[in-house]
Protein backbone atom coordinates (compact mmCIF):
# COMPACT_ATOMS: atom_id res chain seq x y z
CA UNK A 1 0.00 0.00 0.00
CA UNK A 2 1.41 3.39 -1.02
CA UNK A 3 2.17 5.88 1.72
CA UNK A 4 0.60 9.35 1.60
CA UNK A 5 3.47 11.79 1.92
CA UNK A 6 1.41 14.96 1.47
CA UNK A 7 0.82 17.48 4.24
CA UNK A 8 -2.68 17.31 5.80
CA UNK A 9 -5.19 19.52 4.01
CA UNK A 10 -5.06 23.10 5.22
CA UNK A 11 -1.43 22.95 6.40
CA UNK A 12 1.83 24.07 4.77
CA UNK A 13 5.56 23.56 4.73
CA UNK A 14 7.72 26.69 4.64
CA UNK A 15 10.94 26.95 2.68
CA UNK A 16 13.89 29.10 3.73
CA UNK A 17 12.99 32.15 1.62
CA UNK A 18 9.39 32.07 2.88
CA UNK A 19 10.63 31.91 6.46
CA UNK A 20 12.90 34.90 5.87
CA UNK A 21 9.86 36.94 4.79
CA UNK A 22 7.67 35.70 7.64
CA UNK A 23 10.36 36.26 10.23
CA UNK A 24 10.97 39.78 8.93
CA UNK A 25 7.27 40.57 9.26
CA UNK A 26 7.18 39.16 12.79
CA UNK A 27 10.27 41.18 13.65
CA UNK A 28 8.60 44.42 12.52
CA UNK A 29 5.45 43.56 14.44
CA UNK A 30 7.24 42.69 17.68
CA UNK A 31 9.50 45.75 17.49
CA UNK A 32 6.44 47.96 17.02
CA UNK A 33 4.53 46.29 19.85
CA UNK A 34 7.50 46.73 22.17
CA UNK A 35 7.83 50.40 21.17
CA UNK A 36 4.22 50.87 22.34
CA UNK A 37 5.05 49.13 25.67
CA UNK A 38 3.24 45.84 25.11
CA UNK A 39 4.42 42.68 26.90
CA UNK A 40 4.64 39.29 25.18
CA UNK A 41 2.92 36.20 26.61
CA UNK A 42 2.39 32.63 25.39
CA UNK A 43 -0.30 30.09 26.25
CA UNK A 44 -0.49 26.29 25.65
CA UNK A 45 -1.40 24.93 22.23
CA UNK A 46 -4.48 23.26 23.72
CA UNK A 47 -6.97 24.24 26.40
CA UNK A 48 -9.67 22.48 28.37
CA UNK A 49 -12.72 22.11 26.15
CA UNK A 50 -14.91 23.68 28.85
CA UNK A 51 -12.85 26.90 28.53
CA UNK A 52 -13.08 27.10 24.74
CA UNK A 53 -16.68 26.13 23.99
CA UNK A 54 -19.66 28.45 24.36
CA UNK A 55 -17.71 31.61 23.54
CA UNK A 56 -17.65 31.69 19.75
CA UNK A 57 -21.03 30.39 18.63
CA UNK A 58 -22.34 26.94 17.70
CA UNK A 59 -20.85 26.95 14.19
CA UNK A 60 -17.41 27.97 15.43
CA UNK A 61 -17.48 25.42 18.26
CA UNK A 62 -17.91 22.69 15.64
CA UNK A 63 -14.68 23.84 13.93
CA UNK A 64 -12.42 23.12 16.90
CA UNK A 65 -9.84 20.35 16.64
CA UNK A 66 -10.74 18.22 19.64
CA UNK A 67 -8.16 15.92 21.25
CA UNK A 68 -9.45 12.38 21.66
CA UNK A 69 -9.45 11.15 25.25
CA UNK A 70 -7.67 7.92 26.05
CA UNK A 71 -8.02 4.98 28.40
CA UNK A 72 -10.95 4.80 30.80
CA UNK A 73 -12.27 8.21 29.70
CA UNK A 74 -13.48 6.64 26.45
CA UNK A 75 -15.91 4.49 28.43
CA UNK A 76 -17.80 7.70 29.25
CA UNK A 77 -18.68 8.32 25.60
CA UNK A 78 -22.30 9.43 25.14
CA UNK A 79 -23.55 6.62 22.90
CA UNK A 80 -27.13 7.85 23.13
CA UNK A 81 -26.09 11.05 21.34
CA UNK A 82 -24.55 8.95 18.59
CA UNK A 83 -27.80 7.00 18.20
CA UNK A 84 -29.71 10.30 18.05
CA UNK A 85 -27.27 11.55 15.38
CA UNK A 86 -26.18 14.39 17.69
CA UNK A 87 -22.59 14.15 16.47
CA UNK A 88 -21.40 17.35 18.14
CA UNK A 89 -22.49 16.19 21.58
CA UNK A 90 -21.04 12.74 20.93
CA UNK A 91 -17.69 14.24 19.87
CA UNK A 92 -17.57 16.36 23.02
CA UNK A 93 -18.13 13.26 25.14
CA UNK A 94 -14.97 11.74 23.63
CA UNK A 95 -12.81 14.74 24.46
CA UNK A 96 -12.14 17.18 27.26
CA UNK A 97 -9.42 19.21 25.48
CA UNK A 98 -9.02 20.98 22.13
CA UNK A 99 -6.41 22.91 20.16
CA UNK A 100 -6.91 26.63 20.61
CA UNK A 101 -9.30 28.19 18.06
CA UNK A 102 -7.87 31.70 18.54
CA UNK A 103 -5.83 33.63 21.10
CA UNK A 104 -8.70 35.54 22.70
CA UNK A 105 -10.39 32.97 24.91
CA UNK A 106 -7.03 31.55 26.09
CA UNK A 107 -6.17 35.14 27.05
CA UNK A 108 -9.28 35.44 29.20
CA UNK A 109 -8.34 32.20 30.94
CA UNK A 110 -4.77 33.51 31.39
CA UNK A 111 -6.06 36.73 33.00
CA UNK A 112 -8.22 34.93 35.51
CA UNK A 113 -5.53 32.40 36.40
CA UNK A 114 -2.80 35.04 36.78
CA UNK A 115 -4.78 38.01 38.03
CA UNK A 116 -2.66 38.29 41.18
CA UNK A 117 0.56 38.39 39.10
CA UNK A 118 -0.27 41.08 36.55
CA UNK A 119 -0.73 44.83 36.82
CA UNK A 120 -3.75 46.52 35.24
CA UNK A 121 -3.96 47.94 32.69
CA UNK A 122 -2.27 44.89 31.19
CA UNK A 123 -0.76 45.52 27.75
CA UNK A 124 -0.14 42.19 26.07
CA UNK A 125 0.84 40.85 22.67
CA UNK A 126 0.94 37.27 21.49
CA UNK A 127 2.02 35.54 18.25
CA UNK A 128 1.18 31.83 18.16
CA UNK A 129 -0.40 29.21 15.94
CA UNK A 130 -4.13 28.51 16.05
CA UNK A 131 -6.14 25.68 14.47
CA UNK A 132 -9.58 25.59 12.85
CA UNK A 133 -11.25 22.57 11.24
CA UNK A 134 -12.57 24.75 8.43
CA UNK A 135 -12.84 23.72 4.78
CA UNK A 136 -9.44 24.53 3.26
CA UNK A 137 -9.47 26.89 0.28
CA UNK A 138 -7.28 29.55 -1.28
CA UNK A 139 -5.97 31.83 1.47
CA UNK A 140 -7.75 29.84 4.22
CA UNK A 141 -5.81 27.30 6.25
CA UNK A 142 -6.50 24.97 9.15
CA UNK A 143 -3.25 25.93 10.86
CA UNK A 144 -2.11 29.54 10.80
CA UNK A 145 -0.27 32.14 12.83
CA UNK A 146 -2.33 34.73 14.68
CA UNK A 147 -1.02 37.91 16.26
CA UNK A 148 -2.96 39.84 18.92
CA UNK A 149 -2.41 42.91 21.03
CA UNK A 150 -4.69 43.74 23.95
CA UNK A 151 -5.08 46.48 26.54
CA UNK A 152 -6.97 45.04 29.49
CA UNK A 153 -8.37 46.75 32.56
CA UNK A 154 -8.74 50.34 31.38
CA UNK A 155 -11.85 51.82 29.74
CA UNK A 156 -10.42 54.71 27.77
CA UNK A 157 -11.23 55.56 24.16
CA UNK A 158 -7.67 56.88 23.73
CA UNK A 159 -6.55 53.24 23.93
CA UNK A 160 -8.53 52.65 20.77
CA UNK A 161 -6.84 55.60 19.08
CA UNK A 162 -3.45 54.33 20.24
CA UNK A 163 -4.11 50.94 18.67
CA UNK A 164 -4.98 52.64 15.39
CA UNK A 165 -1.70 54.56 15.61
CA UNK A 166 0.13 51.30 16.25
CA UNK A 167 -1.60 49.75 13.26
CA UNK A 168 -0.60 52.76 11.18
CA UNK A 169 3.02 52.38 12.35
CA UNK A 170 3.17 48.73 11.30
CA UNK A 171 1.71 49.39 7.86
CA UNK A 172 4.02 52.39 7.34
CA UNK A 173 7.11 50.34 8.21
CA UNK A 174 5.96 47.61 5.81
CA UNK A 175 5.36 50.20 3.04
CA UNK A 176 1.76 49.19 2.49
CA UNK A 177 -0.22 51.33 0.03
CA UNK A 178 -3.64 52.83 0.71
CA UNK A 179 -5.46 50.95 3.48
CA UNK A 180 -8.87 51.63 5.04
CA UNK A 181 -10.08 50.62 8.48
CA UNK A 182 -13.71 49.64 8.68
CA UNK A 183 -15.40 50.88 11.84
CA UNK A 184 -18.55 49.59 13.48
CA UNK A 185 -20.22 49.19 16.87
CA UNK A 186 -21.97 45.94 17.77
CA UNK A 187 -24.66 47.89 19.65
CA UNK A 188 -25.65 49.43 16.31
CA UNK A 189 -26.28 45.92 14.99
CA UNK A 190 -28.38 45.26 18.06
CA UNK A 191 -30.44 48.36 17.28
CA UNK A 192 -30.95 47.26 13.68
CA UNK A 193 -32.09 43.85 14.93
CA UNK A 194 -34.70 45.54 17.11
CA UNK A 195 -35.95 47.64 14.19
CA UNK A 196 -36.21 44.38 12.20
CA UNK A 197 -38.18 42.92 15.15
CA UNK A 198 -35.73 40.03 15.55
CA UNK A 199 -35.17 38.23 18.84
CA UNK A 200 -31.38 38.50 18.70
CA UNK A 201 -28.48 40.02 16.81
CA UNK A 202 -27.28 36.44 16.29
CA UNK A 203 -29.92 35.98 13.59
CA UNK A 204 -28.16 38.40 11.23
CA UNK A 205 -24.61 38.48 12.63
CA UNK A 206 -23.05 35.39 10.98
CA UNK A 207 -24.47 36.33 7.57
CA UNK A 208 -23.24 39.93 7.82
CA UNK A 209 -19.79 38.60 8.66
CA UNK A 210 -19.68 37.05 5.17
CA UNK A 211 -20.89 40.15 3.31
CA UNK A 212 -17.51 40.74 1.65
CA UNK A 213 -17.63 37.27 0.11
CA UNK A 214 -21.30 36.92 -0.81
CA UNK A 215 -22.39 40.56 -1.18
CA UNK A 216 -25.57 42.25 0.05
CA UNK A 217 -27.82 40.05 -2.10
CA UNK A 218 -26.07 36.97 -0.78
CA UNK A 219 -26.67 38.12 2.81
CA UNK A 220 -30.35 38.75 2.07
CA UNK A 221 -30.80 35.37 0.35
CA UNK A 222 -29.10 33.52 3.19
CA UNK A 223 -31.28 35.21 5.81
CA UNK A 224 -34.38 34.48 3.73
CA UNK A 225 -33.49 30.79 3.88
CA UNK A 226 -33.24 31.15 7.67
CA UNK A 227 -36.85 32.34 7.74
CA UNK A 228 -36.36 36.08 8.20
CA UNK A 229 -39.43 37.91 6.87
CA UNK A 230 -39.37 39.98 3.67
CA UNK A 231 -40.33 43.08 5.68
CA UNK A 232 -37.36 42.65 8.02
CA UNK A 233 -35.01 41.98 5.11
CA UNK A 234 -36.18 45.17 3.41
CA UNK A 235 -35.23 47.12 6.55
CA UNK A 236 -31.79 45.47 6.72
CA UNK A 237 -31.11 46.10 3.04
CA UNK A 238 -31.94 49.78 3.46
CA UNK A 239 -29.22 50.04 6.13
CA UNK A 240 -26.68 48.04 4.13
CA UNK A 241 -27.16 50.25 1.06
CA UNK A 242 -26.62 53.59 2.85
CA UNK A 243 -23.88 55.44 0.95
CA UNK A 244 -22.00 58.72 1.32
CA UNK A 245 -19.30 59.92 3.68
CA UNK A 246 -18.89 58.57 7.21
CA UNK A 247 -20.83 61.51 8.61
CA UNK A 248 -23.60 61.17 5.99
CA UNK A 249 -24.06 57.56 7.11
CA UNK A 250 -23.99 58.52 10.79
CA UNK A 251 -26.66 61.18 10.22
CA UNK A 252 -28.95 58.67 8.49
CA UNK A 253 -28.40 56.04 11.19
CA UNK A 254 -29.24 58.61 13.88
CA UNK A 255 -32.44 59.56 12.04
CA UNK A 256 -33.60 55.93 11.75
CA UNK A 257 -32.75 55.08 15.37
CA UNK A 258 -34.52 58.15 16.74
CA UNK A 259 -37.54 57.44 14.55
CA UNK A 260 -37.74 54.00 16.17
CA UNK A 261 -37.12 55.44 19.67
CA UNK A 262 -33.74 53.73 20.08
CA UNK A 263 -30.68 55.13 21.83
CA UNK A 264 -28.10 56.76 19.55
CA UNK A 265 -25.31 56.52 22.12
CA UNK A 266 -23.48 53.81 20.13
CA UNK A 267 -23.66 55.93 16.97
CA UNK A 268 -22.37 59.00 18.81
CA UNK A 269 -19.48 56.89 20.12
CA UNK A 270 -18.53 56.03 16.54
CA UNK A 271 -18.80 59.71 15.59
CA UNK A 272 -16.58 60.78 18.50
CA UNK A 273 -14.05 58.10 17.64
CA UNK A 274 -13.88 59.17 13.98
CA UNK A 275 -13.29 62.76 15.11
CA UNK A 276 -10.33 61.58 17.20
CA UNK A 277 -8.92 59.56 14.32
CA UNK A 278 -9.07 62.63 12.09
CA UNK A 279 -7.52 64.79 14.81
CA UNK A 280 -4.54 62.48 15.25
CA UNK A 281 -4.16 61.96 11.49
CA UNK A 282 -4.46 58.19 11.50
CA UNK A 283 -5.00 56.13 8.38
CA UNK A 284 -8.24 56.24 6.40
CA UNK A 285 -11.38 54.86 8.01
CA UNK A 286 -14.78 53.80 6.73
CA UNK A 287 -17.95 53.37 8.80
CA UNK A 288 -19.90 50.28 7.79
CA UNK A 289 -22.05 47.52 9.24
CA UNK A 290 -20.11 44.36 10.06
CA UNK A 291 -20.17 41.59 12.61
CA UNK A 292 -17.81 39.82 14.97
CA UNK A 293 -17.82 37.06 17.56
CA UNK A 294 -20.38 36.74 20.34
CA UNK A 295 -18.13 38.24 23.05
CA UNK A 296 -17.20 41.37 21.08
CA UNK A 297 -19.65 44.09 22.04
CA UNK A 298 -17.91 47.39 21.32
CA UNK A 299 -16.25 49.04 18.33
CA UNK A 300 -15.11 46.57 15.70
CA UNK A 301 -12.46 47.24 13.10
CA UNK A 302 -11.34 45.27 10.06
CA UNK A 303 -9.21 46.53 7.25
CA UNK A 304 -9.13 46.09 3.49
CA UNK A 305 -6.88 47.37 0.77
CA UNK A 306 -7.92 48.30 -2.74
CA UNK A 307 -4.36 47.80 -3.98
CA UNK A 308 -3.04 44.83 -2.06
CA UNK A 309 -4.28 41.24 -2.20
CA UNK A 310 -3.38 39.66 1.10
CA UNK A 311 -2.41 36.04 0.53
CA UNK A 312 -1.13 34.26 3.60
CA UNK A 313 -1.47 37.21 5.97
CA UNK A 314 -5.05 38.22 6.74
CA UNK A 315 -4.98 41.36 8.86
CA UNK A 316 -7.82 42.90 10.81
CA UNK A 317 -8.18 45.12 13.82
CA UNK A 318 -10.74 44.67 16.56
CA UNK A 319 -11.39 47.15 19.35
CA UNK A 320 -13.75 45.46 21.71
CA UNK A 321 -15.18 45.38 25.20
CA UNK A 322 -16.16 41.89 26.26
CA UNK A 323 -17.57 40.33 29.38
CA UNK A 324 -16.52 36.80 30.27
CA UNK A 325 -18.25 34.96 33.08
CA UNK A 326 -14.95 33.54 34.28
CA UNK A 327 -12.87 36.75 34.39
CA UNK A 328 -13.32 40.41 35.31
CA UNK A 329 -16.51 42.16 34.33
CA UNK A 330 -16.27 44.92 31.73
CA UNK A 331 -12.62 44.33 30.88
CA UNK A 332 -11.47 46.73 28.20
CA UNK A 333 -9.64 45.04 25.38
CA UNK A 334 -7.98 46.57 22.33
CA UNK A 335 -6.90 44.01 19.78
CA UNK A 336 -4.76 43.89 16.68
CA UNK A 337 -4.88 40.59 14.83
CA UNK A 338 -2.63 39.25 12.13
Amino acid sequence: MSQNLNTPKGTRDFYSLELVKRNYLLKVLKQTFNSFNFEEIQTPSFENLSVLTGNYGEDEDSLMFKILSSGEKLRKADLDSLKDNNLSKFANSLSDKALRYDLTVPLSRFIRQNLNKINLPFRRFQTQLVWRADRPQKGRFREFLQCDIDIIGENNIMNEVECIKLYDSVLTRLNFPKVFIRVNNREILDGISKIMKLESIDVIGPSLDKSDKIGIDGVINELKLKGVSDESLKILKSFLEINGSNYDKIALFKKEFLKNKLSIESIERIEFFLDLIDKYKCINNLFRISDSYDFMVECIFSDYSEMVKFKEWLMHLDVVEFVESFILEEIKREEFKL
